[in-house]
């Protein structure tokens, strides 16, 4: 069987990570990248603030196994600043696109040619695909 070769790049737990746990479960996921990861042993769910409620469904034990880059605390930081500067919804879910797929594709830019395989795959969707998409197109990828 070939080595995995999918990278997956989620903002977001979408439909659960339905994509990148059944490339996971088929031996194909190189690798997630997402946004947030908060394991069940995160000091993230130790915290009583509801604040944070909606990142403690940013983990998915199908992937406990699985390679996660996620962004975490970066995330935490940026929501901070966008609510310090009080931008309104769209120009916050615009700005966090933006932030997402920049630090995709800088984790992306690290990555081995061991760690990437033969002909990567990326999946990537939403309104945070445009540039992963064309970090992708760039290098040959599928």
């Amino acid at each position: 069987m070939a080595s995995p070769n999918w990278l997956c790049c989620q903002l977001g737990a979408r439909e659960h990570y339905a994509i990148p746990r059944s490339l996971h479960q088929a031996g194909q996921l190189s690798q997630l990248i997402t946004d947030a990861w908060v394991s069940p042993t995160s000091l993230l769910n130790q915290l009583p603030s509801q604040a944070l409620s909606s990142l403690r469904d940013r983990f998915h034990p199908d992937l406990v196994s699985a390679s996660v880059q996620s962004f975490t605390a970066n995330l935490l930081a940026f929501e901070l600043w966008q609510r310090y500067r009080k931008t309104d919804d769209w120009e916050r879910m615009i700005d966090r696109n933006h932030w997402f797929q920049q630090r995709a594709i800088d984790h992306l830019d690290r990555l081995t040619p061991q760690q990437l395989g033969d002909a990567p795959t990326l999946f990537t969707y939403s309104y945070a695909a445009l540039d992963l998409l064309r970090y992708a197109k760039k290098r040959g990828w599928r």
